[in-house]
């Protein structure tokens, strides 16, 4: 008799042992997962804002754009990308018409030197 109630003890304390670790392992396995997202949505964030760095947007349009991302407003996001590249593209044809303004310049000069150079002989 004693035998019986010795193992039923046992048995229902190896139960319970098993049902806290299998609690604990459950809980591990969670936090983990939860730590893979956060390392991955951290990993996301860290591109998004290299990439905008990259792409010469300030400091606060990076935080705005990681904001609207973070509550998932992407058209939002497409807009606000979609001002700043044609920022970006109207400064670009700003520049290539300064430069052509300089090439133009440079080509009179030495047309004007070649001029000269031809009076002389």
């Amino acid at each position: 008799m004693y035998f019986n109630i010795k193992n039923i003890y046992l048995s229902s304390i190896t139960r319970y042992r098993k049902e806290v670790f299998d609690i604990y392992i459950n809980t591990c396995y969670n936090n983990l997962e939860i730590r893979k997202k956060k390392e991955v949505e951290k990993t996301i964030k860290e591109n998004i804002n290299q990439n905008l760095k990259d792409a010469g947007c300030s400091h606060q349009l990076i935080e705005e754009i990681i904001e609207l991302y973070d509550t998932g407003k992407k058209e939002k996001i497409k807009e606000i990308l979609s001002v700043h590249r044609k920022k970006i593209l109207d400064n670009e044809h700003k520049a290539q018409k300064q430069i052509d303004c300089l090439d133009f310049f440079l080509y009179q000069m030495e047309k004007e030197d070649k001029k000269k150079w031809v009076k002389k002989l």
